[in-house]
Order: C-alpha cells, then sequence, then structure tokens
C-alpha cells in the first residue's frame, strides 16, 4: 500500500502512552471500527497474533481499544478510564489470539454484533500510530486514515462501474455477505450533496449507510509523489530555501494544509513535550509496571546541577530531558511520539536542550520539530517505525537520528551537515535490538532515550565539526532496511532474547504476572 508520511505521522501523533503502536494505533483503530459499525456493541471480542497476547497488557493495547471504541481519540483526557466506562456500559470485552498462519505481528482485529451486522474487521498497527484497515467482512481496503469513507449495506449487488464514473473514489469494492451487500468508497475528498445523492439514487434500498471521516487535518490529498521522498531530492529543493521552509511546504503540498495549520501543531507539540519535561523532572511519575525508578529524570537532573558531571550540566540537563518524556509515556502520561512512544524522549530531549543552548524561542523549536520530521519521512517511506517489526533501531535509533539533524539546524549548520548528522548518528545504531524483558515499556526503554539523546548529540557534533560520513544519508537507509529485514524474531519485542534471555527476567515476568492477576487488569 503505496502512501506519503505527513511530518506529523513522524512527529506525532499527540498520545497517551506507553506504545504509539500498540497504544496509539491501537486507539485509531478501535475509534474507526466504532465509526464503521455505527456505534458501540454490547460484546466485542478482539483477535491477536499470539506475539501481541503476551504484550497487550504491558502497552495497554486493551484500554486504547476500548477507549477508542467508546468514541475517545488516543488525545483524549479519559483514555486510560476506558476499561471503568466500559464495565459501566456493561460492555463485555474479550482477547483471543488468531490461529490463522502467518498473521501479522501487530493483528488487531475486532468481532461483533451492531445494528444487526456481523462485524469482522480486520486492523493492524504499522508503527508510529499508524494504521492498515485492510478488511471489513472480507471485503478488501485500503484504509489508512487518510480518506473520506463511504459504507453502505444494500440489497442488491452495486454497479461498481456506474458508482466509479460519478465520483471517481480513490478505491472501491463491493461483498456479499449474509445481511445483503457491503460497497466500500475511499475518497480523497468529501463527496457533495449532489455526489452522494447521484449515488443514493441508483443504489436501490439501502439498509444501513456510514460516511466516515479522515483522522486529521493532515490526511494525504495528493495522487502524485510529493516534493521529496529521499535525502537528494529534499537537497534539490533545499538550494533555494532552508530545510524547515522546505518542510513546511512538502506538508502544504501534500495535505493541502495552511502554513498557520501547519505551524500551529508544531506549537501544539512543543507544549505537550515542556508539559512531559516539566513533570518528569518533578520525579514520582506513577509508571505502569513499575520495575524502574520512577524519578531517574529528576535525579538525572539534580546530578547536572551539582557540579559534580563529568560533561557539565548542559549534557545531565539531555539525558534528564530524554528520561524526563520517557518516563511520562512509559506511565500513559501525555506526549508526543516521535516517531515512536519507545522513542519518545530522545527528540526532545535534542531539541530542548540545543534550543536551550542557542536560546531558541518557541517557533524555533517548532520548526526543529518539523526539520525533524521532514528527516523522519524520508525514513518512513523505506522502513518501519515498528519495533516489534524492526528492533529498537527503528525507533530510538531513527529518533536520535532525526534529532541529530534538527541538532545541526539549531546550530545553524548547513544541509550537508544535517544529513552528515544523521548518517553519523544512525550508522552507529544499526542492529539496536528491542529486547524487553517484560511487557511494561520501561526496561530498557527509558535509559535507552538517555543513550539516543548521547548519540544524536555525537552525530551532530561530529558534522558541525566538518567530520562526513563515508556512506551517504539514502543508503544509510537502505542498510536500516536491510539490516530490519535479517534481524530474527527474538530480538524484535518478543520477551525472549537479549536482556529477556537473561536470569532476571524471568522474575521480573513473573511479578509483571502477578501484579496482573492482583489488579484484574
Amino acid at each position: 500500500m503505496m502512501r506519503s508520511y505527513s511530518l506529523f505521522d513522524t512527529v506525532g501523533p499527540i498520545m497517551h502512552g506507553p506504545s504509539s503502536n500498540h497504544t496509539g494505533g491501537a486507539t485509531r483503530l478501535g475509534f474507526y471500527y466504532r465509526e464503521i459499525m455505527g456505534g458501540l456493541p454490547d460484546k466485542i471480542t478482539f483477535v491477536f497474533h499470539p506475539f501481541l497476547m503476551r504484550f497487550y497488557k504491558g502497552h495497554r493495547t486493551h484500554f486504547a481499544l476500548m477507549a477508542g471504541c467508546l468514541g475517545m481519540r488516543e488525545y483524549d483526557e479519559d483514555v486510560n478510564n476506558s476499561p471503568q466506562y466500559m464495565k459501566e456500559k456493561n460492555i463485555q470485552v474479550k482477547y483471543e489470539a488468531t490461529d490463522e498462519e502467518n498473521p501479522d505481528r501487530n493483528l488487531m482485529r475486532i468481532k461483533a454484533e451492531y445494528a444487526g451486522v456481523c462485524w469482522n474487521i480486520n486492523g493492524i498497527s504499522i508503527g508510529a500510530g499508524n494504521i492498515v484497515i485492510d478488511s471489513v467482512n472480507g471485503m478488501k481496503t485500503e484504509i489508512t486514515g487518510d480518506t473520506h469513507l463511504y459504507f453502505y449495506l444494500l440489497k442488491q449487488k452495486p454497479n461498481l462501474n456506474a458508482v466509479q464514473a460519478i465520483c471517481q473514489p480513490k478505491d472501491i469494492n463491493e461483498k456479499e455477505i449474509p445481511e445483503g451487500h457491503l460497497l466500500y468508497l475511499s475518497t480523497i475528498w468529501e463527496l457533495t450533496d449532489e455526489e452522494r445523492g447521484k449515488i443514493e439514487d441508483m443504489l436501490g434500498e439501502i439498509i444501513l449507510k456510514r460516511h466516515v471521516f479522515p483522522l486529521h487535518p493532515f490526511a494525504e490529498k495528493i495522487t502524485t509523489a510529493p516534493k521529496f521522498k529521499t535525502f537528494i531530492e529534499m537537497e534539490r529543493m533545499c538550494q533555494s530555501m532552508d530545510i524547515a521552509e522546505a518542510a513546511i511546504q512538502y506538508e502544504m503540498d501534500r495535505s493541502k494544509t495552511t502554513r498557520e495549520q501547519i505551524m500551529e501543531e508544531a506549537y501544539h507539540i512543543v507544549d505537550v513535550e515542556k508539559g512531559a519535561i516539566d513533570r518528569g523532572l518533578q520525579g514520582n511519575v506513577p509508571l505502569i509496571g513499575g520495575f524502574i525508578g520512577n524519578s531517574d529524570a529528576k535525579l538525572a537532573a539534580e546530578w547536572g546541577k551539582s557540579g559534580k558531571s563529568i560533561l557539565g550540566m548542559d549534557f545531565s540537563m539531555a539525558l534528564a530531558r530524554a528520561l524526563a518524556v520517557s518516563e511520562m509515556s512509559a506511565g500513559g502520561g501525555l506526549i508526543a511520539a516521535v516517531p515512536t512512544c519507545g522513542s519518545a524522549g530522545t527528540l526532545p530531549g535534542i531539541i530542548f536542550s540545543v534550543g536551550n543552548r542557542f536560546n531558541a524561542d518557541k517557533d524555533k523549536l517548532a520548526k526543529a520539530f518539523l526539520v525533524a520530521a521532514a528527516i523522519g519521512t524520508i525514513v518512513g517511506n523505506k522502513s518501519t517505525f515498528s519495533g516489534s517489526v524492526g528492533g529498537c533501531q527503528v525507533e530510538v535509533g531513527v529518533g536520535a537520528a532525526m534529532g541529530a539533524g534538527a541538532a545541526v539546524w539549531l546550530a545553524g549548520g548547513s544541509f550537508a551537515q544535517v544529513t552528515h548528522a544523521f548518517s553519523l548518528t544512525l550508522k552507529n545504531v544499526l542492529g539496536l535490538i528491542c529486547d524487553q524483558p517484560v511487557s511494561p515499556v520501561e526496561i530498557p526503554c527509558v535509559k535507552r532515550n538517555a543513550m539516543g539523546v548521547a548519540v544524536g548529540l555525537m552525530g551532530a557534533e561530529l558534522a558541525l565539526a566538518g567530520i562526513e560520513s563515508a556512506i551517504p544519508a539514502d543508503q544509510v537507509i537502505d542498510a536500516l532496511v536491510d539490516t530490519v529485514q535479517r534481524m530474527p524474531n527474538e530480538l524484535r519485542c518478543s520477551c525472549i532474547g537479549g536482556l529477556a534471555a537473561t536470569a532476571i527476567a524471568k522474575e521480573l515476568q513473573q511479578k509483571w504476572t502477578e501484579k496482573i492477576e492482583r489488579n484484574n487488569s
């Protein structure tokens, strides 16, 4: 499925942690399930890959899916209270593993009956909060959240060619189901009243109909290639403009939004990240698992201020800021996934610290996030951001490389130096595994975000010093993709290899099992 990445697909979404893939993406899927079905069923079954059955409680996937089915979005304040609301409404929810061969590792299918229709909707979270719904009741779909969706349940089989002639949808399909004929249309632009009237007049008896809106205003509205998909293409564009301006132009063209809308969202990200840093630095963050200290960010900041730090307060505070946001994410707090929740602290740790060094105002910080986002879109065109697919190299690793590029831009470096900083950073995290010993996003995730800051600042410093990467940036991404393909499943968020194979891992897993049983969560 070909689509271009929005800036806010790689710096965003704004959401409650701890996982952009298994929490943010799950909330979006649940929300879409409700919109397609038309409401909240009395009984719901969610179907997962066996791998996700081991992880979903630590990542609060069940909270997220229930929240979406209740009509909440990933940034809503009450997402973490969804089980209570489901209980109050007497909704029965079950979770089971699929028995199909070779299912997607991030499968989150829903089975339910609503409005007289038995629904079986196959949804997949693909990383960084992005989703795909590839079938509805056996009918092929291409739902990514970027288009207007129109569903009709009809008495008779529709004439697809006639419908196609009226509105020229991006995607169209129909399927006979026990309740009738299900028709699906996907359009970049909302159909006019006249177009909908013509279509509905020719469909015969309509049993039910649904109109599902795009997830956000930055949905893709072009059918041609975006302004850049590689560093080489971005470099050509940046010969006549600054990289931050190129990022804004990219998004204006891609989603047909205004400069003001783009900057408003970037300012919002700055505010959310600053709020997460400020709260995290206070300490005593309520973590989901509680397997690590909940005040590590505060400790790092206090050490930096003590005058005893090896590299000084600026470096210690960069680590502290990364820990602060990552701890907030691990506790289900509001953060921006950049590009994921697992790497939520690395990019803001770099940007706010380098911004502080150069006295950057809110506008400059917002544009630094857009520069990082533009770099992230190039990675997203070739690679996954899902740690369960590509390991931590595609989360903290990519976040660090995005941060390195943004740091160079904040320091006034050239476009070439931005690309070298990216390359020098990403080259040195290739092969970084995702080896959580227990499912809450805490070990080694939180401290690994601080590591990402250190590597990202290394890449930025070397590039600003005039040191170059021998491997071009686009080819470093190719190397990332190759590494992802060669990485064994045991090292991709499976609770099997690496740190998960240590002796203490079994103790942690037992403690987590006991906590789940004790809290019935």
